[in-house]
Formats: C-alpha cells, sequence, structure tokens
C-alpha cells in the first residue's frame, strides 16, 4: 500500500515538472523587448532568443520551425547582430551587399538621430539550392564609435509568413543615442 502511495506521488509530482518545464519552453517564443545597454529591439512570436555567454552575436534568434523537405535541417527565420569596432560604415555597407546574390533594395536613411548614420538593405542570396530573403539594418553610433550590423534571413519558401516578423525586428531595432 505506502510503495502505491509514493507512486502516485512520484507520477503527479513527474507530471507537475513535465507540465511547468512545457509552459516554460513555450514563454521562450513569445514575443519580447529585447532591452540591452546599447541598443534595443522587439523579438516577433515564434523566435527563440538563447542565452548563451560564448557567442560570436551580441544578440540571436531564431525560429522553431524548420524549413519543409530537403530544407528540414535549416530554421525557417534567423536574426543575428554584429558589432563592429574597428570598421568604417561604407565598408560595413559594401561587405553586407558583397554577400548577397541580388540586392532588391537599398536605403540611407535621412531622418536619422543626430548621431548616427543608418543604411537599410533587402537582398536575395542562394547557396546550395537554398536561397534566402536577407534584411539588414546597419547604424553607425558616432558617440559609442561602433557600427551595429543587424541581419535577418527568412528562408524563400517561408516568406509569406515570416517577412511580417523580419519588417518587425528591423523597424524596432534602435541603437542608444544616450548611455
Amino acid at each position: 500500500m505506502e510503495i502505491l502511495i509514493l507512486g502516485i506521488l512520484l507520477v503527479a509530482l513527474m507530471v507537475y515538472v513535465s507540465t511547468r518545464i512545457k509552459r516554460t519552453a513555450a514563454e521562450a517564443f513569445e514575443p519580447e523587448m529585447i532591452d540591452e545597454a546599447d541598443f534595443k529591439l522587439s523579438k516577433p512570436a515564434g523566435l527563440l532568443h538563447p542565452l548563451r555567454d560564448d557567442s560570436e552575436f551580441a544578440f540571436e534568434a531564431y525560429s522553431q520551425e524548420y524549413g519543409d523537405g530537403n530544407l528540414r535541417n535549416i530554421r525557417r527565420m534567423q536574426a543575428e547582430l554584429r558589432i563592429h569596432t574597428d570598421a568604417k560604415f561604407k565598408t560595413v555597407c559594401a561587405e553586407a551587399k558583397k554577400e548577397a546574390d541580388q540586392i532588391l533594395s537599398e536605403e540611407k536613411l535621412k531622418d536619422a538621430p543626430v548621431d548616427q548614420r543608418i543604411c537599410l538593405i533587402e537582398s536575395e542570396k542562394t547557396v546550395d539550392g537554398i536561397t534566402t530573403r536577407d534584411y539588414r539594418k546597419i547604424v553607425e553610433s558616432l558617440r559609442q564609435k561602433k557600427i551595429y550590423d543587424l541581419k535577418v534571413s527568412v528562408l524563400d519558401t517561408h516568406l509569406r509568413e515570416n517577412a511580417g516578423k523580419a519588417a518587425e525586428m528591423i523597424e524596432t531595432f534602435t541603437v542608444k543615442s544616450e548611455q
């Protein structure tokens, strides 16, 4: 009888822990405002922002879903933010364009904050038969003497459902002027 009671308690504890884990995992894919010391942006629903100390990126996020068929090992969407301290704005913009097969649009924002220069680039790239649409927002902060390069890549086969999320990240990404 005592073994039966202990077994029931153990099963109940396992169900409780499993439910908590599932709830926490689901919350990780909810929309979130990322507010760091020198930048902020909105992470849309369906993306995970892993907290890693050893990452080469100042920010990264990726979709929960993968591509279909032969793309089943590639995330449908991913975002990466690199911060350059020893680079020129024109060089970073030129390198971003050089990575692309085709530039779909490029715009230097005229209404950028006084101490910043901003370049928006939308491009397409095909590597090993896999086409992605890349959205970039490159921000030079003259005050911080840094260049922030946010790149959001979306598998071309899933562009329709993810283009809005990519646009949201690009639009909400801002580099703070005051520290």
